[in-house]
């Protein structure tokens, strides 16, 4: 009975500790760079500098509201935004990229490279702060190990 309730523990406990993985299969970060991605093909599309003003603007408008988001729902959130140049496969993530373009994020690159997370969709890329989530799931693989240990060594 003890490993019967050793093997239950571990199927309900378990689930738990996988609740941190949500950044890395949460489709928000895909959305907002396929948006950014839209918005710069028409850009590129575009003729004539009125019009392509119009386009930085309405960009600058999709990059506050992906920071606002971020900013009211997350432990993560962007800190860079890159696009590729024009017939390349190179992306460039300076603000000169596209005239007119500003973007500031409460989010900072983190110190640890393993914790950016980049989102690519078409011609926009999204840099993702990570690092507090994968604080949190450290912590919670901490504890995963220690719960199972408790409960191996309680049969």
């Amino acid at each position: 009975t003890r490993v019967a309730l050793l093997v239950f523990l571990v199927v309900i406990i378990l689930p738990l500790f996988s609740m941190f993985v949500y950044p890395e299969v949460e489709e928000s970060m895909a959305t907002w760079a396929l948006l950014l991605s839209s918005n710069v093909d028409e850009y590129f599309d575009a003729d004539g500098i009125a019009s392509r003003s119009g386009i930085v603007d309405r960009i600058n408008s999709e990059l506050q509201r992906m920071v606002s988001f971020y900013d009211d729902n997350a432990l993560y959130g962007p800190f860079g935004v890159c696009f590729k140049v024009v017939n390349s496969s190179l992306f460039d993530c300076s603000l000169s990229a596209l005239p007119g373009l500003t973007f500031t994020s409460n989010y900072e690159e983190p110190r640890r490279k393993a914790s950016i997370m980049f989102v690519t969709e078409g011609s926009a890329q999204v840099q993702f702060n990570a690092s507090v989530i994968h604080q949190y799931e450290s912590l919670t693989n901490i504890v995963f190990m220690l719960t199972v240990l408790v409960l191996m060594g309680g049969t």
